[in-house]
């Protein structure tokens, strides 16, 4: 599993185990070996750590992943770039690593033939906190422009 903060320490926590604190792969990048999806409605938490504050970053991962023909692909709006040239799916990087720029948006998209399937995402906003719609299948969610 990975985690990108710039925080100086991040813990992670999945489905209420404590995973301790994660290695710095390089600056902005934590990991943690032999941690896994352990199912659905299962929540992540990544609690950063500088100096005397701490952040915590959770998410629920719902749905079940034993399609393996779908796959997601999305991209990011970051702080002073705009829109990333290119899509990216299924787990690699998009935003910036060790950069301190601001995800000031995303686009999400399942990129397979499901028929019952959407995927939906909302975004928390700097001082306004989340935005009060869930976006799907390749909406702008949080702030473009601004």
């Amino acid at each position: 599993m990975k985690v990108y903060s710039n925080c100086e320490n991040v813990r992670l926590v999945v489905a209420g185990k404590d995973y301790g604190y994660g290695k710095l792969q390089q600056k902005g990048v934590f990991t943690w070996d032999n941690v896994k999806y352990v199912g659905d409605n299962t929540e992540i938490q990544a609690i950063g750590e500088s100096g005397d504050k701490e952040y915590t970053d959770s998410i629920v991962v719902n749905g079940p992943n034993n399609k393996d023909d779908v796959s997601v692909k999305y991209k990011s709006q970051v702080q002073d770039y705009g829109w990333q040239s290119g899509w990216q799916k299924d787990g690699s990087t998009s935003g910036t690593i060790g950069e301190s720029k601001r995800l000031e948006a995303v686009r999400l998209e399942l990129t397979s033939d499901v028929s019952d399937g959407e995927i939906l995402y909302k975004s928390h906003v700097q001082d306004e906190g989340w935005q009060s719609k869930w976006k799907s299948d390749g909406q702008i969610s949080g702030t473009v422009g601004i």
